[in-house]
């Protein structure tokens, strides 16, 4: 998403500056890191490996069916004005 959003970008950033703080803070001495922050960081990677996944997936499953409908960029904002519209107009 980064490469897409130059938003995206500045968050991203701040997010690894963060992280990198907070892997100083509890992960820079290996022998003090216990069994149960372990098993917490390999549950943790393992979940954000599925998401990974299924945000690729999902990715792959809208390109493939927008590509087979033929839709264009200009379909989707016109789509899109549309319901904003009337979402609006129903509330």
């Amino acid at each position: 998403m980064s490469e897409e959003s130059p938003h995206f970008k500045v968050l991203r950033k701040k997010l690894r500056k963060i992280l990198i703080a907070y892997e100083k803070l509890y992960w820079s001495d290996v022998n003090a890191v216990s069994d149960d922050q372990m098993e917490e960081s390999d549950k943790a990677e393992q979940i954000a490996e599925e998401e990974r996944a299924f945000l690729e997936k999902r990715k792959s499953i809208i390109r493939n069916k927008v590509k087979a409908l033929d839709l264009t960029q200009k379909n989707w904002d016109i789509f899109l004005a549309i319901r904003v519209k009337r979402i609006c107009l129903s509330s």
